[in-house]
């Protein structure tokens, strides 16, 4: 996964672009939320079939539907982060799923809204690798870990 912070159109909730807020937007491949083990909480995880030809999609997490859309369904909304990998205005993007808050930056604050964008629909040249393994770390590398997490 990747991630960017974008400020972020909620088309059922409209604001002037100034204030508009800015939202942590993760650039991640389908399996993600698997493989880190996030609950999806409802909708759909992402497929392979969402690459460039099919419409644009979302997953948001639960702080961010609390924060954005305060006891909505959030599914099937739209919503339009400001950032785009193609020239001309980004496309308005419907969230097709709402998972766990995930803790990706820190643990010492309360988890912040969350935007996922399937990586085939927002390729970028960055990217962060997330592995699981059933296999123990080697004790001299048990700590370093540890000083990350």
């Amino acid at each position: 996964g990747s991630e960017i912070t974008l400020t972020t159109d909620i088309q059922e909730h409209p604001l002037p672009k100034s204030e508009q807020p800015a939202v942590q937007v993760n650039v991640v491949a389908p399996d993600f939320f698997k493989t880190l083990r996030v609950p999806l909480l409802r909708g759909r995880d992402f497929t392979e079939r969402d690459d460039t030809n099919a419409p644009p999609v979302a997953i948001v997490t639960q702080s961010f539907v609390n924060k954005y859309f305060r006891g909505e369904n959030a599914l099937g909304k739209r919503i339009k982060p400001s950032g785009s990998v193609t020239p001309g205005e980004p496309p308005m993007r419907e969230i097709v799923g709402v998972v766990g808050d995930l803790h990706l930056t820190t643990l010492r604050e309360a988890a912040q809204p969350q935007i996922y964008i399937p990586h085939q629909q927002f390729a970028i040249s960055t990217t962060s690798l997330f592995v699981r393994s059933t296999v123990s770390l080697h004790p001299s590398r048990s700590r370093a870990s540890t000083r990350f997490w």
